[in-house]
């Protein structure tokens, strides 16, 4: 049985996200041994000396079927398995947003159902028992009118902080959602936000960053106090992009935690940020030489500029994942199944038999791919 799985039949393991061993203390109120992942420098550590770099991919299976058909759920995360990710990020929406709450669907309150029910529990339980760290992210979308114009803003790319602080801050303090972070604290990491906030989109103004970490670290502060000792992931602002903007207010962050328990993340749509390979490395090398946990959370073969995943940026990709390998960074592929853009779907139809280009390259590559030997893989 390889090494990875042992501990997700709850022998511990000792995981990473990145190349630095720091051994020392996170600062005071460590989380004990056994209840949760928890960072320590630049790592992510489970109560074992063993690591593994967290590689996996982002799947939003929530859009390909109904949760409470469990059957179905956990055959398709069987066959997400198969990619030998380590780690799994699953897509969730607040009330009345997703179309399975649509009248034309199934109806007003189908997805808070899940919640209640024990569906999503039992989908990230089982995600672990397949050998993947779940990470729980909200990830409501802007609402469009007939012309294509935002009607309201909410989470994914928006900068609505109304919104944030009323609609997902109040989510994830329900006592139902509580009640699944307290079940699965062992393997869980929880994204907040997907992709909140704005700085390089608004130009940059002085107080853009410092409305981002006082508005994060008020919700952090209050999970903390409801007990929640879990891992806390915080996207990058402009659509994950903006990593230097992260770093720039990170270590802040961190320091009012008071679990010290965060992973910092960024999305690599980068073809107006980085899109050289000189760029991209230095947006690495500051990732790298900091001491903090940080991954990318989205890395994918085509970006959505003037429609959906309509600017092709496969170099940026292959340079990402071939400089993540180098420094150790882990990363997380977008997306197995259910995009927009056909050519971003790891596989044709959400069975592992059946993957496309970019699937094939972010599993078999040789190099850097979830399956390779070479210390750059999942395993």
């Amino acid at each position: 049985m390889k090494t990875k799985l042992l501990y997700f039949l709850l022998i511990a393991i000792f995981i990473s996200c990145s190349k630095n061993d720091d051994n020392g203390s996170t600062g005071p109120d460590p989380i004990p041994p056994g209840e949760t992942l928890y960072v320590n420098g630049k790592d992510l550590i489970f109560p074992n000396d063993e690591k593994i770099i967290l590689r996996g991919v982002n799947y939003p299976i929530i859009d390909a079927m109904r949760i409470d058909d469990m059957a179905q759920v956990k055959a398709q995360i069987d066959q997400a398995a198969l990619t030998e990710s380590n780690a799994i990020r699953f897509p969730w929406y607040t009330d009345g947003v997703h179309f399975w709450d649509f009248p034309e669907y199934s109806g007003p309150g189908t997805v808070d159902g899940w919640v209640t029910d024990g569906s999503l529990q039992e989908m990230l339980e089982y995600a672990h028992q397949k050998g993947m760290i779940p990470i729980l992210e909200l990830h409501d979308p802007n609402l469009y009118d007939e012309n294509g114009n935002v009607k309201e803003y909410r989470i994914t790319c928006s900068n609505n902080w109304n919104y944030f602080n009323n609609v997902v801050a109040p989510w994830w303090k329900r006592q139902e959602v509580l009640d699944i972070i307290a079940a699965t604290q062992n393997y869980l990491i929880i994204n907040l936000a997907n992709e909140f906030g704005e700085a390089r989109f608004i130009g940059n103004p002085p107080n853009a960053m410092e409305t981002f970490k006082t508005n994060y670290n008020r919700l952090i502060a209050d999970l903390r106090a409801l007990n929640v000792n879990v891992p806390i992931m915080i996207d990058a602002p402009d659509c994950g992009t903006s990593s230097t903007e992260l770093l720039s207010v990170a270590p802040e962050m961190l320091v009012a935690d008071p679990k010290k328990n965060l992973i910092f993340s960024t999305h690599a749509y980068w073809h107006d940020y980085a899109p050289t390979q000189a760029q991209s490395d230095q947006k690495l090398d500051e990732i790298a030489n900091s001491n903090l946990c940080f991954i990318i959370g989205e890395v994918a073969n085509t970006q959505d500029v003037n429609d959906c995943g309509s600017q092709n940026i496969t170099a940026i990709a292959e340079n990402v994942l071939e400089k993540a390998c180098t420094e150790q960074i882990g990363w997380l592929a977008w997306t197995y199944d259910q995009d927009c853009s056909a050519p971003r779907e790891m596989t044709t139809d959400g069975n592992f038999a059946n993957l496309t280009p970019w699937g094939e390259l972010v599993v078999n590559n040789p190099q850097y791919g979830l399956k390779s030997n070479n210390g750059c893989g999942a395993q």
